[in-house]
């Protein structure tokens, strides 16, 4: 199965400036997503989706093979990601002359993610064939729709009443998207005319809340260089 990494990174920054490109445990921040889906030996290729040529250098440097410029018009902080892939997707095929499977998107906010998620991942997405595989994590007990609760006029008012506020313990698990730090969508489904993101067949991939670490803000910064000196 052919899968592309893709990794987004637009030069603007609001929570952080520069962040794609700040040094985090001595090297760029993408550099930490280059690195993992290279050494993931499941992706035909590893490619960069930016709006900046500084970015697109130091992709060079860590050994990405082509310079592709994102369009100014996907490149806005609103942009949603499904034109995205779907752009880069087909420049790759028309410059590589590779039909591709699948898109597997990489956030470079995620430097916690590892090489050998991404192979799991793709492994997955390959023997079960959904239309898109997303990494989510357990949504905490205390988080729980039943736990939780709105402010109207100075007061707290639940969110849900009745029978789901009385029971501690919910049948079924609830998962959360955690950024996501692997979304594996199906090049059919970027073909679509109006491509949608996540599709009607999406399959999990669950991952702990500590490697699903999504660098925001500088809080988020620091936890990851610690992170990073406690598991190199």
């Amino acid at each position: 199965m052919k899968l592309l990494g893709l990794i987004p990174a637009r030069s603007g920054s609001k929570g952080i400036p520069h962040k794609n490109i700040r040094l985090l445990g001595g090297k760029p921040l993408i550099a930490w997503a280059i690195e993992a889906g290279q050494a993931a030996g499941c992706l035909v290729d590893v490619l960069l989706s930016t709006d900046s040529p500084d970015y697109l250098r130091v992709g060079r440097e860590y050994g990405l093979r082509h310079d592709y410029l994102r369009p100014p018009e996907l490149a806005a902080a609103d942009t949603p990601m499904a034109p995205v892939m779907a752009h880069a997707a087909a420049w790759y095929e028309q410059r590589t002359g590779q039909a591709l499977d699948g898109v597997c998107l990489l956030q470079p906010t995620s430097p916690c993610r590892t090489a050998a998620h991404i192979a799991e991942a793709c492994r997955r997405f390959a023997a079960e064939r959904p239309e898109t595989l997303v990494s989510v994590v357990p949504v905490p007990h205390n988080m729980l729709p039943q736990k939780l609760m709105r402010e109207v006029d100075g007061l707290l008012v639940p969110l849900h009443t009745g029978d789901a506020m009385l029971h501690r313990h919910q049948p079924d698990r609830l998962y959360a998207r955690n950024g996501p730090l692997i979304l594996i969508v199906a090049r059919a489904l970027l073909d679509a005319v109006h491509p949608a993101l996540y599709g009607v067949r999406i399959l999990a991939f669950k991952m702990s809340l500590e490697v699903s670490l999504d660098l925001d803000t500088e809080d988020d910064w620091q936890r990851a260089e610690r992170l990073l000196r406690l598991h190199p």
